[in-house]
């Protein structure tokens, strides 16, 4: 990451009382999960597989997606820079403002990079040349806008060559 990316609370020595750098549910009970860890200490001592294939095989017999058509990361930042290197020397559209993780991934790949300003109606972004990728955060970061799902499933339709990367990070789950 070119900028960086991570956390920094532990500046601040405890006086943090809600942290928006992070996905992490500030109010959340964790006494099950950290209940659960406890119970499996054999987990814990060892590093875990170097590839997730375990994972991927599982959630392709659970979804019946094709286990090649499954990639599991460590978080959306990981993805985001194997895209990035995959796709390296494209030419990129970044709706705008948005988590800039996207841009620094980009230029580290040598994107040509265009910027498009955020409008709630998707069929208002304009694009004056065929990105080969366009990055949206949905909801975004940093305004929470969230776009209307037949609405980003019609711009996806009209330029059909181009590779959308839809992150939905902050999502809610259901």
């Amino acid at each position: 990451m070119i900028e960086g990316h991570g956390d920094d609370v532990f500046r601040y020595n405890g006086k943090v009382r809600v942290n928006f750098s992070t996905n992490i549910h500030q109010s959340v009970d964790h006494s099950g999960l950290m209940s659960h860890l406890a119970s499996c200490p054999g987990l814990l001592s060892n590093y875990p597989e170097p590839e997730p294939f375990s994972v991927e095989k599982k959630l392709s017999e659970i979804y019946g997606i094709p286990i090649d058509n499954i990639l599991v990361t460590n978080g959306a930042t990981e993805a985001i820079y194997l895209i990035a290197r995959k796709k390296q020397g494209s030419k990129s559209a970044i709706v705008v403002p948005t988590f800039r993780e996207y841009q620094d991934a980009c230029a580290m790949f040598g994107h040509i990079v265009r910027f498009l300003p955020v409008c709630e109606e998707l069929n208002g972004i304009v694009f004056d040349c065929k990105p080969d990728l366009v990055w949206i955060c949905n909801p975004n970061n940093p305004t929470g806008m969230v776009f209307n799902r037949e609405k980003l499933l019609k711009l996806i339709d009209s330029i059909p060559e181009t590779l959308f990367v839809v992150d939905q990070a902050y999502a809610e789950s259901r």
